[in-house]
This record gives structure tokens, sequence and C-alpha cells, in this order.
């Protein structure tokens, strides 16, 4: 069953949906509306990104390191922004603890083409950081641990989420020793429970710590949350609404 809704429209738009009504849909002009909404909603992009950087884990982003051994070395954070912008994203916002390190961050966010925002606020850990962000965001959104370095495309990852309609989708991989890792258990792309660092697993499935969340994720992370990895994630493996993809590229472990 379909609901009823009144719209606003203006009289030439109407009339041109009108006419792709006539000769594509027998005449329907709520199916012709329909179409085009979804088109329009299978156009949407990913294009901010939050970094999300423990007060403890900031040398880190200092850190000269390479995406291969072909390559020179960069820093880190010019590393993760560099990526970032080859995969569409437009708007970075780096979420931290409070640390004289900003000032070093702040100048080598000064060198890349990229609008970088620091945020600094003490938080008891990785999922209330997030909750910082929340009215800075109101579309999906891209969110990347700042301990990690990947180099791979996440185009594909960013349209099965937002085909979909998903509120939450990780990116995978398979690791042969995934007890330092959060282990995934699947049924096709969903991701029926999630253990953070389990003792045992028997699926080598694990988290990359990279994740497309749509703006509902907000009411997901509860005041007594810590951590995405230990509480927010589970819950939505328990209710369904999380989801994986299988990453494809170069990826290093920052320590």
């Amino acid at each position: 069953m379909k609901d009823k809704v009144a719209i606003s429209i203006d009289p030439d738009l109407l009339a041109e949906i009108d006419l792709f009504a006539k000769r594509k849909l027998n005449g329907s002009r709520s199916q012709a509306i329909t179409y085009f909404v979804r088109k329009g909603m299978e156009q949407r992009q990913i294009d901010t990104a939050i970094l999300l950087f423990h007060k403890k884990h900031l040398p880190l982003a200092c850190k000269l390191v390479s995406r291969d051994s072909q390559e020179p070395k960069e820093t880190l954070l010019s590393l993760h922004l560099t990526h970032l912008k080859e995969n569409g994203i437009v708007k970075v916002f780096i979420v931290t603890g409070e640390s004289a390190m900003v000032e070093e961050l702040a100048s080598i966010i000064q060198g890349q083409d990229l609008p970088v925002r620091i945020i600094q606020k003490d938080e008891p850990g990785n999922a209330q950081a997030l909750l910082t962000v929340r009215d800075r965001i109101d579309t999906d959104f891209l969110v990347l641990s700042g301990d990690i370095l990947f180099s791979g495309r996440l185009g594909q990852m960013f349209s099965s989420h937002l085909n979909r309609h998903r509120v939450a989708t990780i990116g995978m991989m398979t690791r042969e020793h995934p007890g330092t890792y959060g282990v995934c258990s699947l049924d096709g792309d969903l991701i029926t429970s999630f253990i953070e660092k389990p003792r045992a697993s028997q699926s080598h499935v694990v988290n990359a710590g990279i994740y497309v969340f749509s703006p509902k994720i907000f009411n997901f992370i509860e005041q007594k949350d810590h951590s995405i990895e230990k509480h927010l994630l589970p819950r939505l493996a328990s209710l369904g609404l999380l989801y994986g993809y299988f990453l494809s590229g170069n990826y290093q472990h920052i320590r």
C-alpha cells in the first residue's frame, strides 16, 4: 500500500513529467514522479568524511609512511586527505581530543586542497566522538579510523550503501588471524553478528575500520556507548541494520 502525499511542482516541470508519463508509462503521473525521485536518489554522492583520531594516535597522523614501496613517504594525514579527494570527498572533519599536536595537524592541512575542520573534544570513546558532528551532518557520510591507511577505490561501496538506502555499511576484508579485529558473521552482505576482538572465531571476515553511515546512525548511539566497535556495531547487527562490503586495495594498520 502506498501513502498519498500532496506536493507543489512548477507548472513547466509538471508538463515535462506528464509528457514523459505519456510516452513511457501509459500516462501515469504518479509512476513518473516515483521514477524520477528514485533516479535522483540513486545519483546521490558521498562527499563528506569524518577522520577519527584517538588523542593517543595523533603522533601517527604526522608519521611518515607510504602507500607502497614505490611511492615516497608522506605524513599519514596527508595520505588520508589525498585518498579522500581521489574518492570524491570535498569536506572533511577531523575529530580528536584536546592536544597541542593539533597545531601540527593544522600545518599539514594547509598544504592540502581540501576543506578540513578539526574538532577537539575529549570524549570517552569513538562513538561519543562521532556524535560531536551530529549537527554538522545531513547526508550520508564516510567515517575512517585514523590509524589505518587504505588506497583502494570506495565508489562501489558508496553506491551499494546509497542505492539500498542503508543505515550502516562497513568495509570488510579477510584475515588469517582475525582475533585482533572486529569479526563479522554474514548472511549474504547482511552482518548477522559483530564481535570486537573475540578470543575465538570461525569467521575470518573482519572490520576494516571504514564505514558509510546514514545520518540516522546518530539515533542508534546511546549515551552509555563508548565504542563504535564494541557497542554500536553489535547493536546494529542485532537489529538487522548492519551490512558489509568487501574492499579491494592496499591496507595497512599504522602503529
